[in-house]
């Protein structure tokens, strides 16, 4: 491997064009998207995008203090319902004092209050990001066009971040080979453009490592003392960051405690006062609110029973787990008790672990696992998407290459090994979701940066032997990152299909509806066509829904083509509107044929 710290050489020029570039494509996707449904998406009232803008609104319009503000999407409404059937009592006590018309919403509220911590005064989810939004919508408007602006910059930003995590580890030239994937990287260029904290946990990820390798190298107390800070920070922006913390914390007391020097508990001492510092904010709001200080989230406990039930199914990303209301209605959301009632849904030890194993080959897997948002229905729209090469099945076997390649220098390499280590422990213990395995993904680019360029110099000075021993390391990788993918598990699921049309395609219909103008609504709809999976074309008396998902696609686009058939009747071409709408009694004959299937 390269020395780390290699003088600068050509690095302004290249690092500046990589940079220019970067730019111009987050330029080309910004006007790509800007009439399509991708960048209303967050009008979804059923997303954590459309959570995260209200309560940026929220803290924009002067709840500072972010007094209770929780989501109560309908699966939360179903899940309480199915507790009170399970637990009567709770009902009756949950519902007291409430109007007669209103107690079983007035219950649910409370019950998930109760389950959220302190009576909901708890943060739903971690602040850092919601009050990020809610400093852009004050200070420029609320409108989330600034907020992906500033997202991309964020982008942007790391890819000069990737380049001096490698250049540092590994070189000048494995730094431009990872600016340039990170670059070419569709899924990074992707949550740019999403109002989730994705983007953000990638450069609050890359921040961090960067800060640990300048500490490492530099070994003052005010690099260590910045990079507590910067861990401080990422922990408010998401609790994951908290396993490679304590993997930090690990390496310094066990330095502190093997060295016995004054220098080894300085830096110990600040880099702990640089996260500790972060939290005053949020103790001085909590204590304000009658919260537990240094309560984050209270998403914990729900989280936790849905991602390590005995039913949770890896490869199906995330779900409603069937045991959440008789877990969270006996043990009220109390985290430890939830652990446990958690683990003993398993059938055995061995049950668990299998589960465990699971996650790990999905984390390494090329599937990005869609939630709330999909990149293969933003693939749709973005052509650019489509044109970007690297994507997780490039970087996921090189990732594990890297890595293996980075075993022989830990001592130097540690703070990227860790981070990313971290991270596939983050992954094993929650969900494997896209946006979830984000960071991992930028982290793997400076490791896979590595074992290329090792490759290739292996190859330049003919050192077969470590050639040949990382093609037989990357053949298995491989065959793991590029398995397909179940047959019943599509890449662009309904409810994404559903969310663009609630979020964009029906309103535009229905505005133009409203104004009398047909040949509007009748282009709006025609366009929510162009997107219709071929599947659903294929949908007829001769060939019904093979499982759920094509059955809710059929029903959804027997209203897409019932409503554009009743434009076009509005708009005077009576032939194609019968057309239409004869399709829609198809396709709706369709659902319920496999709906009939499903109830016998």
């Amino acid at each position: 491997m390269r020395n780390p710290l290699p003088t600068l050489g050509r690095a302004p020029v290249s690092v500046s064009l990589i940079l220019a570039v970067s730019i111009v494509l987050r330029l080309l996707c910004f006007l790509e998207m800007r009439n399509s449904p991708c960048m209303w998406l967050h009008r979804w009232d059923q997303s954590d995008m459309h959570f995260f803008d209200q309560w940026g609104k929220e803290i924009a319009s002067g709840n500072i203090l972010s007094r209770p503000f929780h989501e109560y999407g309908s699966f939360k409404v179903d899940i309480a319902e199915t507790c009170f059937e399970l637990y009567p009592e709770k009902l009756a006590e949950l519902s007291q004092g409430a109007e007669p018309d209103r107690r079983r919403d007035v219950a649910v509220q409370r019950l998930w209050r109760r389950w959220h911590g302190d009576d909901g005064k708890r943060f739903n989810q971690e602040p850092l990001y919601a009050y990020a939004v809610g400093a852009v919508y004050r200070a420029l408007s609320a409108d989330v066009r600034w907020l992906f602006v500033l997202q991309a910059l964020l982008g942007v930003a790391g890819h000069l971040l990737l380049y001096l995590i490698a250049r540092r580890l590994f070189g000048h030239v494995a730094g431009l080979v990872a600016a340039l994937l990170c670059v070419l990287c569709g899924p990074l260029l992707f949550y740019e453009f999403v109002l989730l904290r994705a983007s953000a946990m990638v450069f609050f990820a890359l921040l961090a490592t960067l800060a640990l390798v300048t500490a490492e190298q530099s070994g003052s107390a005010r690099s260590w003392a910045a990079a507590g800070v910067v861990f401080g920070l990422a922990l408010l922006m998401k609790v994951v960051f908290l396993v490679p913390l304590i993997g930090v914390l690990a390496i310094l007391v066990v330095r502190a405690c093997r060295e016995r020097s004054r220098h080894a508990g300085t830096v110990l001492g600040v880099f702990v006062c640089g996260v500790a510092v972060c939290f005053v904010p949020v103790v001085v709001r909590n204590v304000i609110m009658g919260v537990t200080p240094l309560a984050l989230s209270g998403q914990g406990a729900y989280v936790f029973v849905c991602a390590n039930a005995g039913d949770f199914d890896p490869q199906i990303g995330y779900m409603v787990s069937g045991h959440v209301p008789a877990i969270l209605g006996k043990t009220d959301g109390a985290f430890i008790p939830t652990v446990i009632a958690t683990l003993r849904t398993h059938d055995s030890v061995l049950s668990y672990l299998r589960q465990v194993v699971a996650k790990l080959y999905v984390t390494w897997h090329w599937y990005e696992m869609p939630n709330n948002a999909c990149f293969y229905y933003y693939r749709l729209h973005i052509g650019l998407l489509r044109l970007l090469p690297v994507t997780f099945a490039f970087l996921s076997p090189f990732g594990l290459l890297g890595l293996m390649h980075c075993v022989g220098s830990i001592r130097r390499t540690w703070p990227l090994v860790l981070m990313a280590v971290g991270f596939v422990g983050v992954l094993a213990a929650t969900y494997v979701l896209s946006r979830f395995r984000l960071p991992l993904v930028a982290l793997t680019i400076p490791l896979s940066a590595v074992a290329l360029v090792n490759l290739v110099d292996w190859s330049r000075k003919r050192r077969f032997r470590p050639v040949l021993a990382s093609i037989a390391f990357l053949v298995p990788a491989s065959i793991v990152a590029w398995r397909p993918i179940r047959e019943d598990i599509p890449r662009i699921r309904c409810m994404h299909y559903a969310s663009a049309y609630q979020a964009y395609y029906s309103p535009l219909a229905l505005a133009a509806i409203d104004r009398g103008d047909w040949g509007a609504a009748v282009v709006v709809m025609r366009s929510s066509l162009a997107v219709e999976p071929e599947a659903v074309k294929e949908l007829g008396p001769s060939r019904p829904p093979a499982n759920r998902g094509e059955g809710a696609l059929a029903q959804l686009y027997s209203q897409v083509h019932r409503r554009l058939g009743e434009a076009l009747a509005e708009s005077g071409s009576r032939e194609a509107a019968d057309k239409h709408i004869a399709r829609a009694d198809e396709l709706r004959l369709a659902a319920s044929t496999y709906q009939c299937s499903e109830d016998q």
